[in-house]
């Protein structure tokens, strides 16, 4: 087959997602929280995923769905909730989006290969946790 007509695009593998959610716990311990934490693929596929001690089960699908949302849209979900509640409100009838910060998308060069999301915690305590992991691979995670 051609290479022009097929493009291969880096992921994110089942170790780096064990190392992203490994320094997100432990982030999150530091500080005292109790999150659920997922960590996706660049299609929004689950890899990884805890919930920790003392976490309300609702936050297993809320975690889940913000990293998707991440993976999807490539950008952090506290930049859609800011658009939303910039009155873009037009952006909530878009099927599997979580519009709601807590999502952070991982990228390989230009490319984004995974996203991890957490639920919980509010505020900053919750996005240091998720930039934990993200800062615990290689890559490299959009600003929230």
């Amino acid at each position: 087959m051609p290479s022009d007509l097929v493009a291969l695009r880096p992921g994110l593998t089942a170790t780096g997602a064990e190392r992203a959610l490994a320094a997100a716990e432990a982030a999150a311990r530091e500080q005292g929280s109790r999150l659920a934490i997922a960590v996706v693929d660049g299609a929004g596929a689950l890899l990884v995923f805890k919930r920790m001690d003392g976490t309300i089960p609702l936050s297993v699908d809320v975690s889940i769905a913000k990293a998707v949302t991440a993976a999807l849209i490539g950008t952090s979900t506290r930049t859609f909730q800011d658009m939303i509640e910039g009155g873009r409100i037009c952006l909530l009838s878009i099927r599997q989006i979580t519009p709601v910060r807590g999502g952070l998308p991982i990228r390989a060069g230009d490319a984004v290969v995974g996203a991890i999301g957490r639920s919980r915690e509010l505020g900053e305590q919750g996005e240091l946790a998720a930039r934990a992991g993200c800062d615990a691979i290689t890559l490299h995670c959009d600003a929230p």
